[in-house]
């Protein structure tokens, strides 16, 4: 190792802004989830029209990251990051002061817009400028604004929502944006690198299409959706099924979802469950396994504790799928990472949008049972189509051997 590497430090600091911004940008995503009843309360609206509120959020999200991810090289990662956090906090704190239900639905949309933004130019960051000795640290505790913003970010949401009103949740993570983007503005110093940018826009779609057909990203990324529109169909409804069903206030709904976080949290045993069982095995057990517990949560009224304890289940069989579709994309091309990743992105934020949506149709039409069964079947259709693919290549080697 030379000497300059070995005088290298952990960029604390830095890391940090990262994690604070994807927290952020992670939280205002599902925060109105369990607030969803407020919104039609105070516009005077349908459950389904309030729905959208989540739903435009992950589509521009969705929208935006594989198409602007060419371009991002344009401007110094420090700058874009700083301004896209910028436009984010501003959008944010016009959330708060909507008079209207469309200028809500609007608002939101330019939410997920800058954070679309934000996300591949925070990753970027990473592989560009943390020291190759601390990368793959540094990238592990960045995504895990994802995890905290589900395990603090919306039972905390919840808490000030019913303590206070849910336009304070949107000022405050406006405010909070605001000095992250100003701390990463005077912080996070780069350098443009226009032949890297000019590189990386030539042919960028064509790669798109090329990684969409490389070995089995194709089945992989229908797994994905399968799974985020089951889990994002049921999670944005679970806060509102909870308080009707179990008679509790908003705050104490956000309690009872925060044992899914735990679930979540278990990710360092459910990797060496992965690791243990290998990934193709895990994902279509976890797949097969979520598809019940779906069903189980539309279907059934459990007691709190069992509740609770199928929360945490569920959380962590969430964690083996998105340990072993992640872990299995990112083995599948290194020349093609960035762009199955962005397809990853892009499924994954789809099926935000697309489960949102639909469910809130179903949840106004028929209620939450038939949205638990609908979840399930769909997730179980991911693992399905998984499972085939996965005996046709046995089978296909089996002939050539």
């Amino acid at each position: 190792m030379s000497p300059k590497h070995k005088k290298e430090k952990f960029p604390y600091y830095i890391t940090f802004l990262l994690i604070s911004g994807i927290f952020l940008v992670g939280s205002d995503e599902l925060i109105l989830s369990p607030l969803l009843p407020e919104l039609v309360h105070d516009f005077k609206t349908t459950f389904s029209l309030a729905s959208l509120s989540v739903s435009l959020y992950g589509l521009s999200i969705g929208l935006v990251v594989p198409f602007i991810a060419p371009y991002i090289d344009r401007i110094p990662r420090g700058r874009l990051m700083g301004l896209s956090l910028l436009g984010f906090a501003i959008t944010t704190l016009l959330c708060a002061s909507s008079p209207t239900i469309m200028f809500l639905l609007v608002t939101r949309f330019l939410s997920g817009l800058f954070a679309g933004i934000y996300i591949p130019s925070a990753y970027a960051y990473v592989g560009d400028h943390v020291p190759y000795q601390y990368r793959g640290r540094v990238m592990g505790i960045v995504l895990s604004g994802w995890s905290l913003a589900l395990i603090v970010g919306i039972p905390l949401g919840a808490f000030i929502g019913e303590v206070l009103h849910w336009r304070w949740i949107f000022i405050l993570i406006g405010i909070i944006s605001v000095a992250v983007s100003f701390l990463t503005f005077s912080s996070v110093k780069t350098k443009l690198k226009e032949q890297q940018a000019i590189i990386q826009i030539e042919g960028f779609f064509k790669h798109l299409l090329l990684a969409l057909k490389e070995k089995q990203v194709g089945i992989l990324i229908f797994t994905t959706f399968c799974n985020m529109f089951g889990f994002y169909g049921i999670y944005t409804f679970i806060g509102t099924y909870i308080q009707k069903s179990y008679e509790v206030n908003i705050s104490e709904s956000g309690g009872i979802i925060l044992f899914y976080g735990f679930g979540i949290a278990l990710s360092p045993l459910t990797g060496l469950i992965v690791d243990r069982f290998g990934k193709k095995v895990s994902l279509t057990s976890a797949m097969f396994s979520l598809c019940l517990i779906l069903v189980v949560i539309g279907t059934i009224k459990l007691s709190l504790l069992l509740l609770c304890i199928l929360f945490v289940i569920w959380g962590a069989l969430q964690s083996i799928v998105l340990t072993s579709i992640s872990s299995l994309l990112t083995d599948q091309s290194s020349e093609l990472r960035g762009r199955i990743m962005s397809l990853y992105s892009l499924a994954t934020n789809l099926a935000v949008a697309c489960g949102s949506f639909t469910m809130g149709i179903f949840y106004h039409t028929f209620g939450f049972h038939l949205i638990g069964i609908i979840c399930g079947l769909v997730t179980g259709l991911g693992g399905v189509i998984f499972a085939i693919s996965q005996l046709r290549i046995k089978i296909r080697r089996g002939s050539l051997a």
